[in-house]
């Protein structure tokens, strides 16, 4: 009875093993077709941004990165004197502050306000239990 469950063992880790060969395979295929578009696309310019929207994209990153600047900036203020971060070492605190702002304007958040005073309570949650 042992030999044949080995068998049956043996044939499925076969039938596996040569899914996971045919979804490599399709895979490989459809990374060699997209680094082939890519290529043509640089190669002509075809679908690449032109002047203009590269000029939008560089402006839209600057509001951005300006924003963010003046969100950690009031935002730091509160969490350089807040009590309860007092004990939790400055370097980590203003990394993960301008971590947590980075993300949530990655989502799309674009309110002053809402930036720091989310990256704030975040902050403020994330080290309750390390005080």
């Amino acid at each position: 009875m042992s030999e044949v469950n080995e068998g049956s063992k043996e044939l499925r880790f076969e039938r596996h093993l040569r899914v996971l060969q045919e979804e490599s395979a399709m895979a490989a295929r459809e990374l060699q077709r997209v680094d082939a578009s890519f290529k043509f696309n640089r190669a002509t310019g075809a679908g690449m941004p032109g002047r203009s929207e590269q000029r939008a994209v560089r402006d839209h990153e600057s509001r951005q990165d300006g924003l963010l600047d003046i969100a950690f900036e009031k935002s730091w203020k509160f969490v350089d004197k807040d009590p309860f971060l007092a004990h939790s070492p400055r370097g980590l605190l203003r990394a993960r502050l301008q971590t947590l702002l980075e993300v949530s304007a990655s989502k799309g958040e674009r309110d002053l306000l809402r930036l720091a005073n989310g990256a704030i309570w975040k902050l403020r949650d994330e080290f309750a239990g390390h005080s």
